[in-house]
């Protein structure tokens, strides 16, 4: 019999719902005011996150008696809830509380009750979710993948229970809804840049190799050249100094005629 085990895809560990952390820091990308004060207390708060499902919409079409599912649309469930630990000084409802103003309650209609939906002009309203690897020590760079949500937020801040009888920690569920998602995948994004990486460093090394071979090449070009050069030349001398000892040879010969009387 063979056992369910008996594959390669459980060679791999399988994944840890523990292994995530979230964060903040773009929600209000470019607000430097208060807006943006306690929000790593959030990152540092969470404890549970549930994302939104996806989900397709078929019509359907039919043909000699057989029926057809046809895609018509797909979107995303457009909201995800994210629980948070409190402390005793119940600084993350002071902080959900700050942005659910700032976000969905225009300040002049606060005092009447009436919720008009706000929008302010800083912020891409971003909450970045990551996955990790257990196995490797924590760090930005080691992230597996990651969902990134996009103008996010707060529908509701669900209650909190306080019971004599109770000693359970006090939480707050945030249900946030959002306009799309992106799905990263960390890990073959990282690949891909060390072989652009890889691929502009060969690029690189063979345009220095290139030119150090046309400048080897152009050197000994111009060697061979200042070579031949002083070849010529030393033939030249040569030949002028072998012309000038048979001057010198015709002159001594034509003396020593000269002395014998013979040579007129």
């Amino acid at each position: 019999m063979k056992s369910i085990w008996n594959n390669t895809f459980y060679n791999t560990q399988p994944a840890l719902g523990w292994t995530f952390d979230i964060s903040f820091d773009e929600y209000y990308d470019g607000d430097t005011s208060d807006n943006t004060i306690g929000l790593n207390r959030l990152a540092q708060a969470a404890v549970d996150i549930t994302i939104g499902k996806r989900e397709s919409e078929y019509t359907s079409v039919y043909y000699a008696g057989v029926e057809f599912k046809k895609l018509t649309r797909a979107q995303n469930s457009g909201t995800f809830t994210i629980k948070f630990n409190e402390d005793k000084f119940y600084t993350i409802t002071g902080i959900l509380e700050n942005i659910y103003n700032n976000d969905n309650l225009n300040q002049d209609y606060f005092d009447s009750g009436s919720h008009v939906y706000n929008y302010p002009t800083n912020g891409t309203r971003k909450i970045v979710v990551n996955m990790y690897d257990p196995n490797v020590l924590h760090s930005d760079p080691n992230a597996v993948v990651g969902y990134e949500f996009y103008n996010c937020r707060i529908m509701t801040i669900d209650d909190a229970n306080f019971s004599y009888e109770s000693t359970d920690t006090i939480t707050r569920a945030v249900t946030f809804v959002y306009d799309y998602m992106k799905y990263r995948d960390y890990r073959s994004e990282r690949f891909a840049q060390e072989r652009e990486n890889a691929e502009k460093e060969r690029i690189e090394n063979s345009k220095k190799l290139k030119a150090q071979l046309d400048a080897n090449r152009k050197e000994r070009i111009s060697g061979m050249i200042d070579a031949s050069l002083q070849t010529w030349n030393n033939s030249i001398a040569l030949a002028e100094e072998m012309s000038n000892k048979d001057i010198q040879n015709q002159k001594a010969y034509e003396n020593m005629q000269r002395s014998r009387g013979g040579y007129r």
